[in-house]
């Protein structure tokens, strides 16, 4: 058979050293951004020796050190600690959050141009997690955020890479999902978001079941850990507590009227008279007062009756109070007074060394390292990041216009599915689930922010396809108004079905727009 012309062209190599020098025209600015983020990281490594801790850190070393999951929290974090543990160096732990927290960066930037977002556009979306200066701080915490944020975004990237992932895809995202919600309790609300997500999307049924099933193996392995070691299937036993420090901000007996076994949880003082929300979980309390240990089953289911009771009968009340907690998140400024003082201090960078408390489980966190655990300050490294914190982060109002951003091309889209849905409904149960279930902390707006800086990208794809048609239309109409045109030879004509595209589903990662 003659050879046809295609077949008998020679196939001509581009050289290794030229394809290095054109992916690096095509990325030049996201590197210089990756490499200012890996600066930064750097100096923290050298500035805060070996780690910094925060007061949830000790309780996560214990829980690696025993293997035994912890009644408050999941201990999915305390299981990456176990498996670091035969390094013996904490300094080990940091390295590895801060490489996980360059990953996320990339991971924001990787998806947005393989969907055809704009190179300098998916650069911007990744500096607020690259160079943050909470994020950095967070990195450097023994704490489970940090690896949280990477599942999450790693699952949401998986999704978003095209309009329709397929089912292999999907269970890798499930996983991810699953892993998150065994590291931090407000990961179990994401699996249900992303399956409600695809289906509105219209991703099938086996995308969806398949993403739902892989997501419940690793909660499934988890409760068989925590029933053989805690005699009962469960992620926690403490979630009760949490529900009732929420509660405790605005429930009032009066208005209530609860039964006699909840009477003794009422807090005597006017609601505008209490303490903050996290003082009832940490400290003296009426739920502590009257069964002990307020994170055993049975504080806990009557934590949650209080406050099922709470919400139910004063439920303007309780809407004011987490919708305040809400709006925190987006202020200007950090407040260096809120949650409280001392928690406030520890999302900061030290300007002094940091001894392990007293009350720390010393024994344990010797058993993982054997010595140094001060939290040493070495400058000049130091001083630069604790300037750098003062200025450069993520202000409130900024996230508040990329939500904004996400949501008009979300709402505004010709058809229900626009590429952005899911990151965008990720983000904003990251931002609303702590609020409403026990209170609000800065650190825990930081999981968010790739979710929505995604969404934000891909308002770029959603404007890019609503204009096509009329681009199109415009390219193939006559002067009766009527399509008399068809297709180039070679190329192919761009189908849109609303938010579909299939052009730009098969966008290469170095096409521009």
């Amino acid at each position: 058979m003659p050879e046809t012309a295609a077949e008998a062209a020679p196939v001509t190599r581009v050289p290794g050293r030229q394809r290095v020098r054109s992916f690096a025209a095509r990325h030049w600015l996201f590197g210089l951004l990756l490499a200012a983020a890996g600066a930064l990281r750097a100096d923290a490594v050298l500035g805060y020796r070996p780690v910094a801790w925060f007061n949830d850190s000790y309780s996560y070393v214990t829980a690696a050190v025993r293997l035994l999951p912890e009644t408050i929290r999941p201990s999915g974090y305390a299981l990456l600690l176990a498996l670091l543990q035969p390094l013996h160096r904490f300094a080990a732990v940091t390295l590895l959050q801060h490489v996980l927290g360059l990953a996320t960066g990339v991971l924001v930037y990787t998806v947005l141009r393989v969907r055809g977002v704009r190179a300098w556009l998916a650069a911007l979306a990744a500096v607020p997690v690259l160079l943050d200066a909470y994020e950095i701080q967070l990195e450097h915490l023994v704490m489970a955020d940090t690896l949280f944020m990477f599942l999450i975004t790693a699952a949401i990237a998986a999704l978003c890479l095209r309009n329709q992932p397929g089912w292999i895809t999907a269970a890798v995202a499930g996983l991810l999902l699953g892993a998150s919600a065994v590291v931090r309790t407000d990961g179990r609300p994401l699996l249900v978001v992303a399956a409600v997500c695809l289906i509105i999307r219209r991703a099938g049924w086996r995308p969806v079941t398949s993403m739902v099933v892989a997501g419940l193996l690793p909660i499934a392995a988890y409760m068989g850990w925590f029933h053989s070691t805690r005699g009962k299937y469960a992620l926690t036993e403490g979630d009760g507590a949490f529900l009732y420090s929420r509660a405790m901000a605005f429930a009032n007996c009066a208005k209530m009227n609860p039964p006699a076994s909840l009477r003794p949880l009422c807090d005597a003082q006017p609601p505008s008279q209490r303490l903050p929300s996290a003082d009832y979980i940490w400290r003296s309390n009426p739920l502590r007062s009257y069964v002990g240990n307020p994170w055993n089953a049975n504080g806990s289911k009557l934590g949650a009756q209080f406050a099922f009771l709470a919400a139910r009968k004063q439920p303007l009340d309780y809407l004011w109070v987490a919708g305040k907690d809400v709006a925190r998140t987006f202020t200007w400024s950090r407040s260096t007074k809120f949650p409280d003082p001392a928690t406030a201090h520890q999302y900061q960078f030290a300007t002094t060394d940091s001894p392990v408390p007293d009350w720390a489980p010393i024994k344990n966190l010797r058993k993982y390292q054997p010595a140094g655990l001060t939290t040493r300050v070495v400058q000049p490294y130091a001083s630069l990041l604790v300037a750098y914190q003062r200025e450069i982060y993520f202000r409130g109002p900024l996230l508040l216009a990329t939500l904004f951003i996400g949501a008009t091309f979300i709402v505004t889209g010709r058809r229900r599915g626009a590429p952005g849905l899911l990151p965008w409904c990720c983000a904003v149960t990251l931002i609303v689930v702590p609020p409403a279930t026990a209170g609000f902390t800065y650190r825990y707006v930081l999981a968010a922010l790739p979710c929505a800086c995604i969404a934000a990208g891909l308002a770029d794809v959603s404007a890019r396809i609503r204009r096509e048609p009329k681009r199109q239309h415009q390219q193939t109409a006559g002067p009766s108004g009527a399509d008399n045109r068809t297709a180039p030879a070679g190329h192919e004509q761009l189908t849109v079905t609303g938010l579909e595209t299939t052009a730009l589903d098969r966008k290469p990662l170095d096409s521009t727009s």
